[in-house]
């Protein structure tokens, strides 16, 4: 979908009111740019995009009450015309093609937003998608299904996105209960990812998955 509106009107959906200042100051250098919602969180956003005219949401993957990634997936389920940017600290070599597939326009790493986030804006008005020159090449080499793809693969690359989103919570330090209702799952469906998780990162021990995924996190710098 091509955006023709002559103002386009902006959601940026972040944890961090700094990130946020930032990005909105970028964004609104542009004469046709307008952040019209700043909101923290996947409740306050579907609120938001359900009652605003919206152009464009750029969307962080960790949330105030839970997972942008579970934000995208709800967007799409609700059938939502608003384009869908990602900004996030996370590796884009991890997340990029993930949120494409569900249903996002492009990927932003936010050390290069300063540079990339008007340019990717722009990028998604106009129909396209977004991803950096070396996401890109990972991509296309996933998708071609020769060689080189398995060269890209890392363990995280081998956990389901709805893993890499347990995963993440892990990160965040956020108890396994809590985890469950910020994605709205049964704890024991949670649990169930937990072990899988351990399983195809070779870690045995819970406590030892909570500090692989915090300094995963760290490395992230997120």
């Amino acid at each position: 979908m091509k955006v023709s509106s002559t103002t386009i009107k902006i959601a940026l959906v972040d944890d961090h009111p700094v990130v946020r200042h930032g990005l909105r100051a970028l964004i609104e250098q542009e004469e046709d740019l307008n952040v019209v919602v700043e909101v923290d969180g996947v409740d306050a956003a579907l609120q938001a995009f359900a009652t605003e005219d919206l152009d464009l949401a750029i969307v962080d993957i960790s949330l105030a009450d839970g997972s942008g990634i579970d934000l995208i997936r709800r967007m799409q389920l609700k059938q939502s015309e608003i384009l869908i940017l990602v900004a996030s600290m996370y590796d884009e070599q991890s997340y990029a093609e993930r949120v494409i597939r569900l249903g996002a326009r492009g990927y932003v790493c936010k050390r290069d937003a300063g540079d990339t986030i008007v340019l990717a804006i722009r990028r998604v008005l106009d129909g396209n998608i977004y991803v950096s020159e070396g996401a890109g090449q990972t991509i296309l080499g996933r998708l071609a299904r020769d060689g080189r793809a398995q060269e890209y693969i890392t363990d995280i690359d081998r956990l389901t996105t709805r893993e890499l989103e347990v995963f993440q919570f892990i990160a965040d330090g956020v108890a396994l209960r809590d985890i469950a209702q910020q994605l709205h799952l049964s704890p024991k469906t949670v649990e169930s990812y937990r072990e899988r998780i351990k399983l195809k990162l070779n870690i045995d021990k819970a406590a030892q998955l909570a500090r692989f995924a915090h300094d995963w996190a760290r490395s992230q710098g997120a």
